[in-house]
């Protein structure tokens, strides 16, 4: 699955567009609002965006993405992620 979709927002894999939206939101943006809400002990360094595009290459498992863009009114708006423990999960 690389999308779902609901009444307001939908999931999607992320194209170049949303990916470079959401990096100028998260590393470029001098306000960054989102980060207030960090928790303290979360530690972002800067990362290149070729570094970022990278990281949306990501499965979990073959065909199944590691993140996918949160889409509202035809724009990113963040992102989801999930990650695989290990083989008792599957």
């Amino acid at each position: 699955m690389s999308e779902l979709d609901g009444n307001k927002v939908f999931l999607r894999q992320a194209n170049e567009t949303d990916i470079k939206q959401l990096y100028e939101w998260k590393y470029i943006d001098e306000h960054q609002a989102a980060k207030k809400w960090n928790a303290p002990y979360i530690e972002e360094n800067f990362i290149s965006f070729s570094s970022y595009q990278e990281q949306w290459l990501a499965e979990i498992f073959p065909g199944i993405p590691a993140a996918l863009a949160i889409i509202a009114d035809r724009q990113a708006i963040g992102y989801t992620g999930a990650y695989w423990v290990d083989a008792n999960t599957y």
